[in-house]
């Protein structure tokens, strides 16, 4: 079963702009669960029972996946920590690039 399979899985609509305030539990952990499955920490059918449940007990995705015994809080917490410093970083050097692209604008005038 191949990952984008589980959008299936998934409520209508709650990836639509106007939805989102009704799911952003749900695409958050879409996300975290996308991230999770790409680092080989979970299966492609554990994304799919995971996110039932949580849509189903309103538990968190952390909280389900560890009382399933499928990851650590640990090994949870450092994946999200790992993908936050990847984002920061290229956010730094977007940042440090546009600055450079201002300032060369600036003294090209």
């Amino acid at each position: 079963m191949s990952f984008w399979y589980l959008m299936l899985m998934i409520p209508m609509g709650a990836f639509e702009t106007g939805s989102a305030s009704e799911y952003p539990a749900l695409r958050r952990s879409y996300q975290i669960c996308h991230l999770l499955f790409e680092e080989g920490l979970l299966t492609a059918g554990q994304v799919s029972v995971a996110l039932y449940d949580q849509h189903h007990t309103g538990l968190s995705l952390e909280e389900i996946l560890v009382l399933h015994g499928w990851i650590s809080r640990d090994i949870f917490h450092r994946t999200l920590l790992r993908k936050v410093r990847v984002q920061l970083t290229k956010l730094a050097h977007v940042s440090r690039t546009s600055d450079s692209y201002e300032q060369t604008l600036v003294a090209a005038n």
